[in-house]
C-alpha cells in the first residue's frame, strides 16, 4: 500500500469536537516509520486554524474507513513534522 491510496481527494472535511465541520485541502500525504500522515491546510480562515498553517494529522484504518487521529506526542510532532519538510521541499 502507498500512502497515495489512502487520501485521493483534494478537499476533506473534518468535524472538531463541537461538531463544526472544516474543509482542508491536502498538501502532503507521507510515510514515516510505520505509519501514514496527511499534512492539511484550511481552504478558509477560521477560529482554531490559520489560513496559511499546516496541520498533521496520522492516518489509521478502520475496516474501510481512514481514521484523521490528532498526533499528541510532542515528540512524534517534531520527528514528523521534519519528515513531512524533508519530503515537501526537497521532492
Amino acid at each position: 500500500m502507498s500512502s497515495n491510496d489512502y487520501v485521493s481527494e483534494a478537499v476533506i472535511d473534518l468535524e472538531d469536537e463541537e461538531g463544526n465541520v472544516l474543509s482542508f485541502e491536502q498538501v502532503l500525504t507521507f510515510a514515516y516509520k510505520d505509519n501514514f500522515y496527511i499534512a492539511l491546510t484550511p481552504t478558509e480562515p477560521n477560529d482554531e486554524i490559520a489560513e496559511d498553517e499546516v496541520v498533521i494529522m496520522r492516518l489509521t484504518e478502520d475496516g474501510d474507513d481512514i481514521i484523521y487521529d490528532a498526533i499528541e506526542s510532542d515528540e512524534e510532532l517534531d520527528e514528523v513534522w521534519a519528515e513531512f519538510e524533508h519530503q515537501y521541499y526537497d521532492e
